[in-house]
């Protein structure tokens, strides 16, 4: 998944966290404008993108934080 995400210019630079759990593996990344989360599974491929201000976390997920700066 990784490989296949930087191969479209998806990297750590972009906050990109993959996680795999075995038969279905989920990302999450932040292009700038919108955060994009999905999972990836031997059926289907899923992806959701989010707002601005949602970040990825390690769980493969996009949240809107809940505290302030």
């Amino acid at each position: 998944m990784t490989a296949a995400l930087a191969l479209l210019g998806c990297t750590r630079e972009h906050s990109l966290f993959v996680r795999d759990d075995g038969d279905r593996t989920s990302y999450g990344l932040y292009i700038g404008d919108a955060c994009i989360s999905g999972s990836v599974d031997a059926k289907e491929v899923t992806t959701e993108v989010h707002g601005r201000y949602a970040e990825p976390g390690p769980g493969g997920s996009c949240d809107r934080p809940t505290g302030g700066h």
